[in-house]
């Protein structure tokens, strides 16, 4: 038995290799939650099972149990401060602009080249003109009561001659 020790029996060897294995086990899951890496290990500490932690985990100061719900804001992301300097400003210009508008990983939407390719269409369409200049609010604005997503169901506008 290569692995035994001086005196021991196949079955102790056994029990202690498995009590010694898991010692490491548990060392190795307290230091991927403190310092997590690009790592199977941290992928496991980290895993999920319909959207919730199987341990606890922290957040920016925040304990979040296992088993509690989470719910994101897209909006309120884009207006982190820790990632966006003067967060509540509209800067089409900022770079890098880490924004969740569209989502992000395997919840980024899959029409966002299509808005964009419109956006681009709309404002190409207007530039230089003085359409803009002559719309104006016809009736204030019916927002969406979608939970994550704040935007308007309708807005209607006028044209001043």
């Amino acid at each position: 038995m290569r692995f035994a020790n001086p005196g021991e029996d196949h079955r102790t060897m056994r029990r202690r290799m498995h009590a010694e294995f898991h010692e490491y086990r548990c060392r190795l899951i307290e230091e991927k939650r403190r310092h997590p890496g690009d790592d199977l290990t941290t992928l496991l500490v980290q895993a999920e099972i319909d959207g919730r932690a199987l341990t606890d985990q922290q957040l920016h100061g925040q304990t979040i149990k296992a088993g509690e719900h989470v719910g994101i804001w897209y909006g309120a992301a884009n207006r982190d401060p820790r990632v966006f300097d003067r967060p509540y400003e509209i800067d089409i210009t900022r770079n890098p602009n880490e924004h969740l508008g569209v989502g992000h990983g395997q919840h980024f939407c899959l029409g966002s080249n299509l808005a964009r390719w419109e956006l681009r269409a709309a404002f190409r369409a207007v530039a230089g003109t003085e359409l803009l200049e002559r719309l104006e609010p016809a009736a204030e604005p019916q927002w969406l009561t979608d939970f994550h997503v704040g935007a308007y169901s309708q807005a209607l506008v006028r044209y001043r001659h």
